[in-house]
């Protein structure tokens, strides 16, 4: 979210080859496969590596599923398992943490990363790089502008010809932004470019991929920030088209980019027992060349945005629905479907035994949305037989429950470990499998796995 406030290094890094994925969007459901039975299975449980401390946790912030493999950031790496066994396929090291990973794969199956170059704590974000996931190889890796970043906004997008980076927001003097081309060869840009019509240069940029760049630009002027969407074409570097939001918000997310809905903190929602907007209250739906079609008030609901990685968790957006979770702080367990025409509400649909309920995917081969319930009640820190994690499927016209995949109770209490903090931390659900993750690692209590995978029991 935006709100007011060199020389190339070829790596010859390389290890097991892994096969064809595709990209890892939520409405992108191609690869969205209902499990051959409900009944669930653990399939494997990643342990916290050797060599990291009680109370220093290791940022290892995205992950990439696809039927034949799972592609994570790990404490210093990148790497791939086999998404049945968890054999690991390939690994690259790093030299530290990572920072930020791209939302998405190119159709190719590269990544864009931003890490740290040393493990030491006050370290900075400063290495831009692009791994190719089908062969396990660093293609490339170039240094950010000065010091580069402690991550504060920072985001990470990749397209079929461009990797870029942005970080911090509107207004600061540490802003900054860097493309290149996805062979690395050739540096696009090395700032934010300036708004011209507000003759500012203290401008903020966040990028999402895809099939486009997006970029989401904040500039300040006369103490206000004024936002606006873009759509790069990738190949040129061109400004396709631009929307400008009407009014200085707060703050604007791009929440999804296909179809595209904008998140939005609008001051006007703000009433007088609320000192600081801490949800967006508004999403604005676009059409495809930026003309703006639909404002439809969420204050009561919970679109998940993060200010600190720039994404929406708590929204999936269809062609003509908008599904999006409920304010967790007043009605969780909740989910909620949108007509993305008129911004009417169709239905609402609860989660059992006050559970949490988030909205994970859309469905393109069943139609409707495919969900995660987190565990239910536990008793004396155990989970009651029956009330381990599930899948849930929901019909797009009435919001009707199908489980899709019963977790077992056997291991539950592992899953309760992974919280559904602000729709920040999501599982990923892809060819019938789920995978439950944190994005800090560090050992615990109960030495629980940082990573654990279930699919079903005939697969």
């Amino acid at each position: 979210m935006l709100t007011g406030c060199a020389g190339q290094e070829p790596s010859q890094q390389t290890s097991t080859t892994s096969r064809n994925k595709t990209p890892n969007a939520r409405n992108n459901s191609a690869t969205t496969l209902k499990p051959r039975t409900t009944t669930g299975r653990e399939l494997f449980a990643l342990p916290v590596p050797d060599g990291i401390a009680h109370g220093e946790p290791v940022s290892a912030p995205d992950a990439w599923a696809a039927p034949d493999t799972y592609v994570t950031t790990a404490p210093y790496a990148i790497q791939a398992h086999d998404p049945l066994t968890g054999a690991e396929q390939w690994h690259v090291p790093l030299p530290g943490p990572v920072c930020r990973g791209s939302e998405t794969m190119t159709s190719d199956g590269k990544v864009a990363l931003v890490f740290k170059a040393t493990r030491a704590e006050n370290g900075y974000c400063n290495r831009l790089a692009v791994i190719d996931t089908h062969r396990g190889t660093l293609l490339w890796q170039h240094p950010l502008p000065g010091k580069g970043t402690k991550g504060m906004g920072l985001t990470v997008a990749v397209t079929d010809t461009t990797a870029a980076a942005a970080w911090n927001p509107p207004g600061s003097s540490t802003s900054g932004a860097l493309g290149y081309s996805l062979d690395g060869t050739r540096q696009l840009w090395n700032k934010p470019r300036p708004d011209t019509d507000l003759g500012s240069s203290l401008c903020g940029e966040e990028y999402t991929g895809g099939t486009w760049l997006h970029v989401t630009r904040g500039c300040v002027s006369d103490g206000m920030t004024f936002f606006s969407l873009h759509r790069i074409d990738p190949a040129t570097g061109k400004t396709l088209w631009t929307y400008r939001a009407r009014e200085p918000y707060a703050g604007l997310y791009l929440a999804e980019s296909n179809p595209m809905v904008l998140a939005v903190y609008d001051k006007r929602d703000k009433t007088a027992d609320e000192p600081v907007l801490t949800h967006a209250t508004r999403l604005i739906t676009l059409a495809d060349d930026g003309t703006e079609q639909t404002e439809i008030p969420i204050k009561d609901l919970d679109a998940g945005c993060s200010a600190f990685t720039g994404r929406c968790g708590g929204i999936v957006a269809t062609a003509d629905t908008i599904y999006i979770a409920s304010d967790s702080t007043k009605h969780p367990g909740k989910i909620t479907a949108i007509d993305a025409s008129t911004g009417a509400r169709k239905w609402t649909t609860s989660a059992q035994d006050n559970r949490d309920l988030a909205p994970l995917r859309a469905d393109g081969r069943n139609g409707g949305l495919i969900a995660y319930e987190s565990p239910g009640e536990t008793r004396h820190s155990t989970i009651v037989p029956g009330s381990a994690a599930r899948v849930l499927h929901l019909n797009p016209a009435t919001g009707t429950r199908e489980v899709w995949l019963q977790l077992p109770d056997t291991g539950a209490e592992s899953q309760d470990h992974f919280k559904l903090w602000g729709y920040e931390n999501l599982p990923l659900f892809t060819a019938g499998r789920l995978y439950l993750r944190d994005t800090t690692v560090a050992p615990s209590i109960g030495n629980p796995p940082w990573t654990l995978a279930y699919g079903a029991a005939t697969n």
